[in-house]
């Protein structure tokens, strides 16, 4: 063979070499089935099937299950429930169900599910039992469920609660502190003065209770639930101007103070207070024109004065009470139970449970507040808004709640006991004042 043919023959093998060279590395590439190629082009691709493949971290692996209990009205049950069928998105993976507990029984219903290992998975409570459930080793924390700037977001007279032994033990949906709210009219047919204002000093509330109106049927200078003693707090610290210490360690909280004044004052003027049932009750009497004062929560407030059920009359909010430091803020927050078999989902569950989306769709439309600071910007009621972000970091929401440990469930739980026997007329207030220290009783979760 001739040099020329050599050289030919040497080129083709060299190109022949090259391309295997070049080739090679593809032959251990997966290949995509047909089937495989059109899921991936209609948008519903498995994890199962790009499991091993990057930037598949975030698509559900498999299905988990939570259970949610809430202590919730059959109303805001449901709106529960629609929120989160509108979240899911969120969690595509996490299959959510509900379990509704009544809230006149909800403490004793998780307390005994706790004791027994079988509690939801995520339980909606009172802040006041956050600390209760976490100290007895009820909870985990959830700290990790606060999402981005959530945790800075959150105002220090609901977070408060719910701190213990360095950790969060839960994460804040809503609160619905009371108000007091004023008929106008009311107010005048009451004190018989075209231009009687709102008392603002407590000599004025004395001289207001002491107004003697005889008619039918019966009008009042205040209504007020006789069922939970927040309302008693809140009309107290308003009155007075002082904060009303109920839970104080030795027991003697308000003997020779202003609230045990504002205590013998409703009792001395009862005939003239309507203890309202239930808040409805407490709404009908001040629309009604019975009743010139009411104390309500912010959320029926807002309903009465936003004119769905006003008709015209002349309410006024006044939150003079939010400048002292301890206004309770009745908040709620999701907790997650220590024996949660999937606390990752629950605490993501929550996380996107209490996301501004979320915490915006509360305002609009159960008329509780948001936990977020930057929300109180754009909200509509500007009367709410200037009030949260004038007060400085002194007063309420801005301000931490006392730290009353553990056992403030048994102590709210007395208190509210001793408000029912007031309102109902079989407690005076010096009989009151001669309870024992209600700290000295056991906790029901030690029981």
């Amino acid at each position: 063979m001739n040099a020329v043919a050599r050289r030919k023959v040497a080129l083709v093998f060299l190109l022949l070499f090259l391309m295997v060279l070049l080739l090679s590395p593809w032959a251990s590439a997966p290949m995509l089935s047909p089937d495989a190629e059109d899921v991936r082009q209609s948008g519903e691709l498995t994890s199962d099937l790009y499991a091993d493949m990057p930037g598949q971290d975030d698509l559900p692996s498999r299905q988990v299950d939570l259970q949610v209990a809430a202590a919730l009205a059959p109303a805001e049950f449901e709106a529960l429930r629609r929120q989160s069928e509108k979240q899911s998105y969120l969690f595509r993976d996490i299959r959510v169900s509900f379990v509704r507990i009544d809230p006149a029984a909800a403490f004793s219903a998780y307390v005994n599910a706790s004791r027994v290992g079988l509690a939801a998975d995520v339980m909606l409570m009172d802040n006041e039992w956050v600390k209760a459930f976490a100290v007895s080793g009820y909870l985990a924390p959830a700290d990790s469920a606060f999402a981005g700037d959530a945790l800075s977001e959150q105002f220090d007279a609901i977070s408060s609660p719910l701190r213990w032994n360095g950790y969060i033990w839960g994460v804040p949906r809503d609160y619905d502190p009371y108000v007091l709210v004023w008929h106008k009219d009311a107010l005048h047919a009451w004190t018989g003065n075209e231009q009687a204002e709102p008392p603002r000093e407590w000599a004025e509330w004395q001289a207001l209770a002491a107004v003697d109106r005889t008619q039918e049927p019966p009008m009042y200078w205040l209504a007020i639930s006789a069922s939970d003693p927040f309302a008693l707090l809140y009309w107290m610290q308003t009155a007075t101007g002082e904060p009303a210490e109920a839970f104080r360690e030795d027991g003697d909280a308000w003997r020779d103070t202003a609230a045990g004044q504002a205590l013998a004052l409703l009792d001395s003027e009862r005939s003239d207070i309507a203890f309202g049932s239930d808040p409805e009750e407490v709404a009908s009497l001040l629309l009604s024109g019975r009743t010139a004062a009411a104390i309500m929560p912010y959320s029926q407030a807002r309903e009465l004065i936003d004119g769905r059920a006003n008709n015209g009359h002349a309410l006024t909010v006044d939150l003079s009470a939010w400048k002292q430091p301890y206004v309770w803020p009745r908040g709620r927050s999701f907790t997650i139970s220590s024996r949660a078999a999937e606390d990752d989902a629950a605490r993501r569950w929550i996380g996107a449970m209490t996301g501004e989306a979320v915490q915006r769709d509360n305002l609009l439309e159960d008329g509780k507040l948001p936990v977020y600071r930057s929300l109180y910007r754009d909200i509509g009621d500007r009367g709410i808004a200037d009030a949260v972000l004038a007060n400085d970091t002194g007063a309420f929401p801005r301000a931490p709640l006392p730290d009353f440990g553990p056992y403030l469930p048994e102590r709210v739980a007395e208190l509210r006991s001793l408000w029912e026997r007031f309102a109902a007329g079989t407690l005076n207030a010096q009989a009151w004042l001669e309870q024992p220290d209600a700290s000295s009783t056991e906790a029901e979760l030690d029981r």
